[in-house]
């Protein structure tokens, strides 16, 4: 299970990110030990390499922490190498470009695509433990969406592709940041 310190830690410099105006009072509850910091579990990802949970501080906040401790370096099967790197480039991901794509948001009709607002991001020694710290999205699957939904869909993903189309814009990101070469987020080759 998580560490109560660490959850403390990890809560206040995620309310420190979000916009909301009670932040400062829900902190000073969170560290007074007025309010605790209840963790769930929500799954345990690849090849027991971490787990998602679910942070929540009273009734109204909540967010999720992925964190990742793949095997040390020197004792990883090829498959946890590129399940490890599969973990990195998510992190570079939420780290260098989700907060572009999510300001200013584009405009969508509601039950249309979103995307988590991560809040931290960070890299343990030698990038090997990671972890990430996004919104909670709650809500249900589209089935089938209205023709307004669809349109929504399609804007959203179009913005998406767009802000980094054309000119090379991609490649330099995909160095920059450290993206996956082919498919920038996933490997397509495994897909």
């Amino acid at each position: 299970m998580f560490p109560k310190d660490r959850a403390i830690e990890l809560t206040r410099q995620c309310l420190e990110k979000m916009d909301r105006s009670d932040c400062s009072s829900i902190l000073e509850d969170v560290e007074a030990k007025r309010q605790r910091v209840k963790i769930q579990q929500l799954c345990r990802l690849w090849a027991g390499m971490g787990s998602i949970y679910k942070f929540s501080v009273g009734e109204t906040l909540e967010f999720v922490v992925k964190h990742v401790t793949p095997p040390p370096p020197g004792k990883q099967s090829f498959g946890d190498r590129r399940k490890s790197k599969s973990y990195q480039v998510e992190a570079n991901y939420y780290k260098h470009v989700a907060p572009e794509l999510l300001s200013p948001p584009p405009t969508s009709p509601p039950n249309c695509l979103v995307m988590p607002t991560p809040y931290v991001v960070e890299y343990g020694p030698n990038d090997d433990e990671i972890t990430i710290c996004m919104s909670y999205l709650q809500g249900s699957w589209i089935q089938t969406g209205s023709r307004e939904d669809v349109q929504g869909t399609l804007r959203w993903l179009a913005h998406f592709h767009a802000a980094y189309w054309g000119l090379g814009t991609i490649d330099e990101l995909v160095e920059r940041v450290g993206l996956q070469e082919i498919g920038s987020y996933w490997h397509l080759d495994t897909r």
